[in-house]
């Protein structure tokens, strides 16, 4: 969303905007160093759409999802910031072909790992910034979560610290084209009944964070 990539696009110098499959790219410098920003939009087709795009016009060394999601695990914090290690997309079920939930046809993948180094660097940039950090794994789906028992369902299952609709997907897309992805996600609401509140009260502040930790990559890399 815009709160989300909205600071990184007015510190891009030397910007080139280009817009492909109905997103705008932004490219340029930050720090010196040449990146590329886009919205992807909300839910995980709209995610693979800007991932794939962005590999295939851009050729990125890595791609880094940043935005919010939902504490599943009680050690994050509203504010806190989750990495992902791995990610699993909760919707995929094939469950009735004797399949575990999550599963991805054709790759048999439930946890994909996030590849390569740069999310263990993100992992030691976050808790420089003195930010509430957790490392795991990221459930995606296309659908806002806001039930307790089925948040406590992903923990039991896969378990899962923290919950979006994009991250998932942005992974998946990175995999299967051999690119590194890092998954960059600040708390900003506790995926139950309190979540519509929180969601909106905390959104901006929350995603300032995960922002704040790119920008850290970025200068060091």
């Amino acid at each position: 969303m815009n709160v989300e990539v909205e600071k990184l696009k007015n510190i891009i110098e030397n910007k080139k905007t280009e817009i492909y499959s109905g997103i705008e790219f932004v490219s340029g410098q930050i720090y010196g160093k040449d990146v590329v920003v886009a919205k992807c939009g909300i839910g995980k087709v709209f995610a693979a759409i800007c991932a794939q795009t962005m590999i295939l016009i851009f050729s990125p060394s890595v791609v880094i999802n940043t935005g919010v999601a939902g504490a599943i695990d009680s050690r994050l914090k509203i504010g806190s910031v989750a990495i992902g290690y791995d990610t699993v997309q909760y919707d995929m079920d094939t469950t009735d072909f004797g399949d575990p939930l999550g599963m991805i046809s054709g790759l048999n993948i439930v946890h994909m790992e996030c590849k390569g180094e740069a999310k263990d660097k993100v992992l030691q940039y976050a808790d420089k910034l003195s930010l509430n950090v957790l490392s795991g794994t990221i459930a995606s789906a296309d659908r806002f979560l806001s039930d307790r028992d089925y948040k406590n369902t992903l923990k039991n299952i896969f378990s899962a610290i923290a919950c979006d609709m994009e991250s998932g997907s942005i992974n998946h897309v990175c995999f299967v084209n051999d690119v590194d992805c890092v998954i960059v996600r600040a708390i900003s609401d506790t995926a139950d009944d309190e979540s519509i509140g929180n969601y909106t009260e905390f959104l901006q502040s929350s995603a300032e964070k995960a922002v704040s930790v790119v920008l850290e990559y970025i200068k060091n890399n």
